[in-house]
């Protein structure tokens, strides 16, 4: 219904067009007289008045004056009258003040303070009392005792006239009842699903001392009767509805539910009708169901979304997909009636709300550009990449209509980040280090060409060191994304590692240099490294003779192919990098040899589970002067990355004595894993189960011998960290003899 106040105006602004059609050819008014108010002084009100005496009569500007009185909420009725005269136009004003507030009033107020009330409802001795006000004072106080868990309370409002046109304003509670628990849940009118199953549905639970409590709420039970019809509408039945009755008993709820449920329908046949554009069985393969599918409203609407996103990923961003149905006995025949309408391209990209970030670095994120054919495919990944950069709070990518039909702008709007730098300090664990000790200076948003803020050009600087149990890691880093304003980074690293294995130490002063290109979806790498490597306390006796220190001067040349949903926690797509390192006299090294590695990472989704497989193998061998690859290059296996469920580094070869691992020169490992959202849409937390497979061998691969495992885990991603922590325990499933046969990895991946 209309609100009071609107239907008066309305009714006003209709008699207001009868009298001044009759003063139409008077063009002045004479006098404008006042009656009826008696708190709002004469004066204040033709100061609101933008029509005076002596001025031309103006009919629009009368309606606005009229509009405006009732607005300020002083008044209840405004009417007028004019007479014509010689000298012009005599304007009576007839009004009716709203009361004044005198005392405000509460009645039944039990659960909260009067001033509590009071300062909520922001109502005062003084106000104008309008229905308007007092409505509002009702739902703020009901929506108050809903917060209190306090349902049921009913709320109602009288006033008491005093002379001078003041009231006393008392509002009436009776208070519901406070903490109401659910004592039965019924169902009445179901066939098709048991009332066990329909229960298992809802939210709201029946109290069931001393595991549930039955909590309710109101709100909670409405989305439970649409999540209920929701389930009937995706199991063949799409006319079933669904009542309520709730009945409250000292404090006990009965919640009856009646079921409609209707007439069990079937998919039957599928066509389609309007401008296709693309081919019938190319639109076939977007559907998410066959006919004599049970009915389900679910993968229908998918189906919609999934043809209406290819003609937009091909320009046809106002295509209509409507699916029209026709009932035949148990079965819904439809039809696919789709208007593609024009093809519609980018006309303008317009950037704006980036105070620190420039816009080329958001520009060369986005997959699309001006003159491209409109693609939601294309606007998406765009998004994705600005999101894996980690420089904004907010993010949104919108089109806007433009006066020529067949181009639209791209309208990106970000939020920068307060801090994209970031100095982090602390102590944590892993299965390989125990304890961990670390801190580390890092601008990812940060402009050398720009002293004394240096932010905003993307570029990435770091500066860090871990102590741990193991090892010692000190590494300053630079790098420039797109050097010269094009997809090619560039940067150089200087690190110092120390690690102490229970057998022997090592130690590496390194300084390498990377340059790469970036194509689409492929990279092509180059990485020059200059190390001093000192071997020390060895105690393996087949490797005493590389006890010393040596040059390695290496390149190492690096194939990509990428077409991930987004770089952090990828949900769909593929990634394989290929890797191959020479080191030899040719560069001054002391050590020379090769190592190949490959890695594949696959995500699938499966609803909202997300399949990952990780591939992982290499081999190394030393060639010319170098009789054996030394231990720093070999492959070690176990844990995190290889087969959990194993030691870190106990897999594959060991020595003469048989006390010590030594490394192989070929390794092999296959991780399947089935990740599921455990905190909901925000995706920080993930549970996962895996199955792994793999070895380290001597000299060449060996897949007649190949380690097993299965476990749990779970995945947590924090959100200044562009890794999530990974926990996991996995299950040996054949293990040797002196293996243990199941164990707990803690640490980092850059998987998933």
């Amino acid at each position: 219904m209309l609100p009071l106040r609107l239907i008066k105006v309305l009714l006003l602004l209709i008699s207001f067009c009868f009298s001044v059609f009759l003063f139409a050819q008077t063009s002045t008014v004479s006098s404008i007289s006042i009656k009826g108010n008696i708190n709002v002084s004469s004066t204040r009100i033709n100061l609101m008045l933008r029509t005076k005496p002596g001025e031309v009569f103006d009919e629009q500007l009368w309606k606005k004056d009229i509009q405006g009185l009732m607005e300020t909420g002083y008044f209840s009725s405004v009417k007028y009258e004019i007479k014509k005269t010689e000298k012009g136009l005599d304007i009576t004003l007839i009004l009716v003040e709203n009361p004044v507030i005198e005392q405000i009033k509460f009645k039944g107020l039990k659960s909260f303070k009067k001033a509590e009330i009071e300062k909520l409802l922001e109502i005062k001795k003084g106000d104008y009392c309008t229905d308007d006000l007092v409505n509002n004072a009702i739902e703020k106080i009901k929506q108050r005792y809903e917060e209190k868990n306090i349902f049921y309370t009913e709320v109602s409002a009288t006033t008491q006239v005093l002379p001078g046109n003041r009231v006393i304003l008392t509002f009436n509670i009776d208070e519901g009842e406070k903490q109401l628990v659910v004592r039965e849940i019924n169902f009445s009118g179901n066939s098709a699903f048991n009332s066990d199953v329909l229960r298992r549905k809802m939210k709201i639970k029946q109290r069931k001392m001393p595991f549930i409590r039955g909590s309710f709420k109101p709100e909670i039970l409405q989305q439970d009767i649409k999540r209920l019809e929701d389930f009937y509408h995706d199991n063949g039945y799409p006319d079933c509805r669904l009542e309520k009755n709730v009945s409250i008993d000292k404090g006990s709820v009965i919640i009856n539910i009646i079921v409609s449920e209707g007439e069990k329908f079937y998919f039957g046949k599928i066509d389609f009708s309007g401008n296709l554009i693309f081919d019938i069985d190319r639109l076939r393969k977007l559907l998410k169901f066959k006919e004599g599918d049970v009915y389900s409203e679910n993968k229908l609407m998918t189906s919609v979304s999934a043809i209406g996103q290819l003609y937009s990923d091909h320009g046809y961003l106002y295509c209509e997909v409507v699916p029209v149905p026709e009932k035949k006995q148990s079965s819904i025949d439809f039809t696919f009636k789709i208007v593609p309408g024009i093809e519609v391209k980018i006309n303008e990209i317009n950037i704006t709300g980036n105070t620190v970030t420039k816009d080329k670095v958001i520009r060369r994120e986005l997959e699309i550009h001006p003159g491209d054919l409109f693609s939601g495919e294309k606007i998406t990944k765009s998004f994705n990449n600005l999101s894996d950069l980690q420089f904004f709070d907010e993010i949104s990518i919108k089109p806007e209509r433009t006066d020529d039909e067949k181009f639209v702008n791209l309208n990106v709007s970000v939020k920068d980040r307060e801090r994209t730098g970031l100095f982090t300090f602390g102590l944590g664990y892993s299965s390989l280090e125990s304890g961990i000790g670390f801190a580390s200076i890092e601008q990812r948003n940060f402009d050398i060409s720009n002293p004394p803020y240096f932010r905003g050009a993307g570029q990435d600087l770091r500066l860090s060191a871990s102590l741990g149990g193991v090892t010692k890691h000190f590494i300053f880093s630079f790098t420039e994304p797109y050097l010269f304003d094009r997809p090619i980074s560039f940067g150089p690293d200087i690190f110092i590692t120390e690690q102490n294995w229970d057998t022997y130490d090592e130690k590496h002063n390194a300084f390498d240099i990377r340059v790469g290109r970036r194509w689409e979806n492929f990279s092509l790498g180059f990485k020059l490294m200059t190390d001093d490597i000192k071997l020390s306390n060895i105690e393996i006796p087949e490797f005493q003779s590389q006890q010393g220190s040596n040059r390695v001067n290496s390149l190492t040349t690096t194939f990509g192919f990428q077409k991930l949903d987004r770089k952090i926690m990828p949900k769909k797509g593929d990634k394989v990098q290929f890797a191959i390192e020479y080191a030899g006299s040719i560069l001054g090294s002391d050590i020379e040899y090769w190592k190949a590695t490959i890695e594949n990472d696959y995500y699938k989704e499966l609803g909202k589970f997300v399949f990952h497989s990780k591939t992982y193998a290499g081999a190394v061998n030393s060639f010319g002067s170098t009789k054996d690859v030394p231990l720093y290059e070999r492959f070690f296996g176990g844990g995190i990355g290889t087969v959990r469920g194993y030691k870190e580094r106990e897999l594959g070869p060991r020595s003469i004595n048989g006390k010590d691992y030594i490394g192989g020169k070929s390794i092999f490992a296959q991780n399947l894993e089935l990740l599921y959202p455990l905190s909901g849409e925000n995706e920080i937390l993930w549970g996962a189960v895996f199955y792994d497979i793999g070895n380290v061998w001597a000299n060449d691969f060996d897949f007649s011998d190949l380690k097993q495992s299965a476990g749990i885990g779970i995945r947590i991603k924090v959100p200044i960290m562009p890794v999530p922590i990974q926990v996991d325990y996995g299950w040996a499933i054949n293990p040797e003899p002196y293996q243990d046969k199941g164990r707990l990895h803690i640490g980092f991946t850059m998987g998933f």
